[in-house]
């Protein structure tokens, strides 16, 4: 079977932006959900809406780019960009080639292009790529991942994460990746 991409995405949002992100019933977070296919939970409802939340997306990297695409663009052009950390859990068969580069070239330009802080723990932090019961029988006798770590603005984070996934789902450099410029129509 295929190795899954993994990331958990958490973001720190006022309780109001958290608001506009779930929608009036929850129709709103329930359509992102629907839509990307990411996993998103929201932490416990503040007593004051001066306080902050945290929504965490997790799924496979490309379904958490696509959900944390979305919320970014529902977010009011007021709301002071928040920051974001993920934690990716890249197969470590091809962290070499297609994420860190001999001398780190690779995982050095990623972090040029996307600004965001990008770390990779030492080797002894791998682990099964299929931690949980029900996947267990699935995982190949030495499949690990590999945690990666980025943290910055939220549009840094979702930068990063788009080239990372377009590299191990074509298995090549891709062109680079900017993010969406909000447009009056955006509204």
């Amino acid at each position: 079977p295929p190795v899954r991409h993994t990331a958990s995405v958490d973001l720190v949002l006022s309780a109001s932006a958290v608001g506009v992100v779930v929608g009036i019933r929850g129709a709103t977070i329930n359509r992102v959900r629907e839509k990307s296919g990411a996993t998103i939970s929201i932490s416990p409802k503040p007593a004051n809406l001066n306080d902050r939340q945290v929504l965490t997306v997790t799924g496979m990297i490309s379904e958490a780019v696509e959900a944390i695409g979305m919320i970014l663009d529902m977010l009011p052009e007021a709301t002071a960009e928040p920051k974001a950390s993920a934690d990716l859990r890249i197969a470590s068969t091809v962290m070499g080639h297609l994420i860190v580069g001999e001398g780190g070239v690779i995982i050095n330009a990623i972090r040029n292009e996307s600004e965001a802080r990008i770390i990779i723990p030492l080797r002894h932090d791998q682990v099964a790529a299929a931690s949980d019961s029900e996947n267990r029988d699935d995982r190949s006798e030495g499949e690990y991942q590999q945690l990666v770590r980025v943290t910055g603005r939220l549009s840094q984070v979702v930068v990063a994460m788009r080239i990372i996934s377009d590299r191990l789902e074509t298995g090549r450099a891709v062109c680079s990746l900017r993010p969406r410029q909000r447009t009056e129509t955006d509204g």
